[in-house]
């Protein structure tokens, strides 16, 4: 990894999605949630970023704490 990647916002989104589906899938949802937020921040508008976001909207409708979609494992 070359420094000039680290300040690509698609390689900076591309990263975190990656780490958040990661440890979502398997059901670190505290560790997920906050590299979802990454991805979404980084400002690149490509197909991980409505991923992320589609991703936290089913979260927060689902009403409940990360703890709680931990023990639904809810994706």
């Amino acid at each position: 990894m070359k420094d000039s990647d680290t300040k690509d916002p698609s390689y900076v989104s591309s990263v975190a999605w990656i780490l958040g589906v990661t440890s979502a899938q398997a059901g670190r949802y505290d560790e997920a949630n906050p590299w979802l937020q990454v991805c979404m921040e980084a400002g690149a508008n490509i197909p991980p970023r409505n991923r992320a976001s589609g991703t936290l909207s089913r979260w927060k409708t689902a009403g409940c704490g990360l703890s709680e979609l931990t023990r639904q494992r809810i994706n």
